[in-house]
């Protein structure tokens, strides 16, 4: 919940910055008007969401090893996988373009947060 807040709280607040700067600073061509980021705030949402699902799946690594560092790196090498991009200078490739990747792994970081928390009383108290 931590994760999807925090990405909702901050693209909306770079957005808002955005609609209150631009005009002043010019920093693309056009301008940005409220229907603009409303029209923005499904995908917003959507991404914010599967971003947070995607985060629960370094728990399976930290939980299965009881190590923090675990937990940390594969939380690094997930977000290098999913936010990498590739250019050749006009056309751009990111796994996180690809729909259905994303979604299979939010669907998988729920499957694992439902594995780890179903049987947390009996693992961790006894």
């Amino acid at each position: 919940m931590f994760t999807t807040g925090s990405l909702l709280v901050g693209i909306l607040l770079m957005q808002i910055i955005t609609y209150f700067l631009q005009p002043s600073l010019e920093l693309f061509e056009g301008t940005v008007t409220p229907q603009d980021i409303w029209a923005i705030l499904p995908n917003t949402v959507t991404n914010a969401f599967m971003m947070g699902a995607i985060a629960l799946i370094p728990l399976f690594f930290g939980m299965r090893k009881k190590s923090t560092a675990a937990t940390i790196t594969s939380a690094v090498i997930i977000a290098f996988l999913i936010n990498s991009t590739v250019s050749d200078g006009v056309d751009t490739f990111s796994l996180a373009n690809v729909v259905i990747i994303p979604i299979v792994l939010a669907l998988l970081g729920i499957g694992i947060a439902y594995l780890s928390f179903c049987n947390i009383d009996v693992k961790d108290v006894a």
